[in-house]
């Protein structure tokens, strides 16, 4: 037996319940990625908050309004930091003046 559409009793069925279940995997896969997105956006904004109140706590502590020993200790870190990194860059900006040839 067959449907209007030639099809085989049976198969038609088969199509719409695997056309169904195709649709709610995409459903489900999209509200996955909808939610996997506003997650990584909620975690880059934490950061970007937490960036800034170490730049703040970092201005007002060498600004004189505020004080604490760790975040003392963590500036002078930054600093060592900024200084290694100042050496390194200024090390391969005078290694590749020196080199002939260009470097990756």
């Amino acid at each position: 037996m067959s449907d209007e559409e030639g099809l085989p009793v049976g198969l038609r069925d088969l199509a719409k319940m695997a056309a169904r279940r195709g649709r709610t995997r995409v459903k489900r896969g999209l509200s996955t990625t909808r939610t996997h997105l506003e997650r990584r956006q909620l975690e880059q904004d934490r950061k970007d908050f937490w960036i800034r109140l170490g730049k703040t706590a970092m201005q007002l502590t060498e600004d004189g309004d505020i004080s604490h020993p760790e975040i003392d200790r963590a500036i002078r870190r930054i600093r060592e930091l900024e200084d290694e990194l100042n050496r390194l860059n200024a090390s391969n900006a005078s290694d590749d003046l020196a080199s002939p040839y260009p470097s990756d």
